[in-house]
């Protein structure tokens, strides 16, 4: 029994970073207190999900620090599952916007882009 309200406790700090449903930090502190590995994936990062965020960003609720903390705190986890038919665009996403030194730097023009990007996806 344990184990289950273990994983719940996991699902719930992983959906807050993934949907922002708390500060930035207390959901990044609290996702990482479980560690990468799990048997499963216990939340789906969905369109939708990845439109906050942006959102977010242009809006001025995060800057780019958080932007990249976010992502890099989701990339790679086993516990993160994706939308089906949009599965290579989201990782494709987290991985842009945890690795800026690699692909670009976050901006409000890669922002804008990725939104029309990500509203093409969700119709």
């Amino acid at each position: 029994m344990m184990h289950e309200s273990q994983d719940y406790g996991r699902e719930e700090a992983l959906r807050d970073l993934v949907e922002l449903r708390v500060p930035l930090r207390q959901a990044v502190d609290r996702l990482v207190s479980f560690g990468w590995d799990s048997d499963g994936e216990l939340v789906t990062f969905e369109v939708k999900d990845a439109l906050n965020v942006v959102q977010a960003f242009l809006s001025g609720g995060l800057d780019v620090a958080s932007v990249q903390l976010w992502a890099d705190t989701l990339e790679g986890r086993d516990d993160l599952g994706f939308q089906l038919e949009n599965r290579d665009a989201l990782k494709d996403f987290l991985f842009q916007f945890s690795s800026p030194e690699i692909c670009e730097p976050i901006s409000d023009e890669m922002m804008s882009r990725w939104r029309d990007k990500l509203r093409n996806l969700d119709r």
